[in-house]
């Protein structure tokens, strides 16, 4: 009896000390494409952010809608700080152009 309740003393004393790690989603970098909401796993009407991760490589974002009217173009130099994009729609496209261009969005 005495073997028994030492051992399940001792893993509880174990599986209360465990450590715990907490997960942060990474940010996804995207290269020069063609790329819709859903590509970029974007919800509507959300507050996000785009900066340019690469070293020495100048891109642009082009935003379009469905009437291919364009919404907003952002020019981002290398490692570029945080720009805000417009409020997004379902419908919105976006041409990411630049050579060996990191864009992250956030």
């Amino acid at each position: 009896m005495k073997k028994l309740i030492m051992l399940i003393s001792i893993f509880l004393l174990l599986s209360f000390n465990i450590s715990t790690t907490t997960a942060f989603a990474e940010p996804k970098e995207f290269s020069q494409g063609f790329y819709t909401m859903k590509d970029l796993n974007l919800y509507e009407n959300n507050n996000y952010f785009v900066e340019n991760k690469s070293l020495h490589t100048t891109g642009m974002l082009i935003i379009i809608d469905n009437n291919s009217v364009m919404q907003q173009v952002i020019r981002l130099g290398p490692q570029s700080p945080k720009y805000p994009l417009v409020s997004l729609l379902s419908n919105y496209k976006f041409i990411i152009y630049g050579e060996n261009i990191k864009l992250v969005l956030s």
